[in-house]
C-alpha cells in the first residue's frame, strides 16, 4: 500500500479496469446465488407461497435491487458492490455528485438492462427447445436468427468501451455511462463536520452527568460500531458470495461415493405380467403413444423428448402431476437406452 501513498493524487483517482470488472463480476453473481438459495428452500420446504415467490424471482429480485441501488447511488454515488470495492461514480459535466437523470441512467444500465437480458436469454432458450417440435411463428424464427447477432454486437461495444477505459481515454466503462457522462473514481470518504456541541470539542467545559450526556455517548458509540460493522460486512460479502457459489458447484457434482452393491437385492425374474406392466410404462403421457426418443422430467416420468419439451414450454408443469418444473425445458434430460 505504500506504493499508492507515494503516487500523486491524479494517479490513484482513477480505478483500474480490473477493479471495475471485478465489481461487475461479483454483481453478476448475486442473482444466481440468491436464486440457488431460493430453489434450495423450495426444494426442501415446498408450498404454494414459496413456489409462487420462486416463479416470480426475477421480478422480485429486480425490484429489491432497484431500491437498494437507488439508495446507495443517492447517498454514496455508487452501487452496493461498487461501494464495497471502494469505487464511486461522478458526473463528467458537473464534476461532482450524480444528477437525477444520471442516477436513472445507472439504474437502467445495472437493473433494467440486466433484467431484459436475462428474459431474452430465457426466451431464446425456450424457443430453441421448441424448434425441435417445428411449431414457431415467423417472429419467433426471426428472433432466433437475429438475437445472437445483436448479442455479439453489444458485446463488441462493451469490449470497445473497456479498451478505451484501459487506454486512459475515458473513465466510463460502458456505453450507457459514456452517453450519460458518468465516470468512475475511487471512493472518497468525507469526514463529518465537527459540531460546536460535540463531545471532546472543548477540554475546558464542565462535563455534566445527565441524560443528554449519556445519550450523546451512546450515539457516538453506536455510530462507531455501525461504521465498523459496515466495513466488516463490505469485506466479507464477496467471500460469502464465493462460498455460496462454491457450495452450489459442489452440490451439482455427481456423488462419488461407491454404494455397497451386496446390500442391493437382485431384480425379480421377468414374467409375462411384469412385461405387460413395463409396456404400459412406455406410453407417452402427452401423445399417448409408444415413447420414441425418450426424455425424463424432474418428477421422474418419461415421455417423448419433443413432446416433453413442447408441453413444458407451453404449460410449465409436469404432464402427469401438474406440478411446476423448475428450470423449464432445462430440467428435461434425454434418456439414453
Amino acid at each position: 500500500m505504500s506504493f499508492y501513498s507515494n503516487l500523486p493524487v491524479d494517479a490513484t483517482a482513477t480505478p483500474t479496469l480490473f477493479e471495475v470488472i471485478s465489481s461487475q463480476e461479483i454483481d453478476g453473481l448475486l442473482k444466481p446465488t440468491f436464486q440457488y438459495l431460493s430453489a434450495t428452500v423450495v426444494g426442501r420446504y415446498p408450498s404454494r407461497t414459496s413456489i409462487a415467490f420462486h416463479s416470480r424471482f426475477d421480478e422480485l429480485y429486480a425490484c429489491c435491487k432497484l431500491l437498494l441501488e437507488y439508495y446507495h447511488l443517492r447517498k454514496y454515488s455508487a452501487t452496493f458492490i461498487e461501494k464495497s470495492y471502494g469505487l464511486q461514480r461522478e458526473s463528467k459535466r458537473l464534476a461532482g455528485s450524480l444528477s437525477k437523470l444520471q442516477v436513472g441512467a445507472v439504474l437502467f444500465d445495472n437493473v433494467i438492462v440486466s433484467y431484459i437480458r436475462d428474459k431474452l436469454e430465457y426466451w431464446y432458450t425456450q424457443l430453441e427447445g421448441r424448434r425441435l417440435a417445428g411449431r414457431l411463428t415467423v417472429w419467433q424464427r426471426r428472433f432466433l436468427d437475429w438475437y445472437p447477432s445483436v448479442r455479439k454486437l453489444l458485446a463488441a461495444f462493451s469490449l470497445l468501451c473497456k479498451l478505451r477505459y484501459l487506454s486512459g481515454r475515458t473513465r466510463a466503462a460502458s456505453l450507457l455511462d459514456h452517453l450519460a457522462s458518468v465516470e468512475f473514481r475511487r471512493f472518497v470518504y468525507e469526514a463529518p463536520a465537527a459540531k460546536s456541541g460535540s463531545i471532546g470539542n472543548s477540554a475546558d467545559r464542565i462535563v455534566r452527568m445527565n441524560s443528554a450526556y449519556y445519550k450523546a455517548i451512546s450515539g457516538h458509540f453506536l455510530g462507531k460500531m455501525g461504521k465498523f460493522i459496515e466495513t466488516l460486512a463490505s469485506g466479507l460479502f464477496p467471500t460469502f458470495i464465493f462460498a455460496i457459489r462454491l457450495l452450489q458447484q459442489w452440490n451439482q457434482q455427481p456423488d462419488r461415493k461407491k454404494d455397497d452393491l451386496t446390500e442391493i437385492p437382485p431384480p425379480p425374474p421377468v414374467t409375462t405380467e411384469t412385461r405387460d406392466e413395463s409396456d404400459q410404462g412406455r406410453i407417452c403421457p402427452v401423445c399417448e403413444s409408444t415413447v420414441i426418443n425418450p426424455g425424463v422430467l424432474q418428477t421422474g416420468y418419461v415421455a417423448c423428448y419433443p413432446c416433453a419439451v413442447q408441453y413444458v414450454s407451453e404449460h410449465g408443469v409436469c404432464p402427469v402431476l401438474k406440478t411446476p418444473v423448475l428450470g423449464g425445458t432445462k430440467g428435461i434430460r434425454k434418456l439414453l437406452c
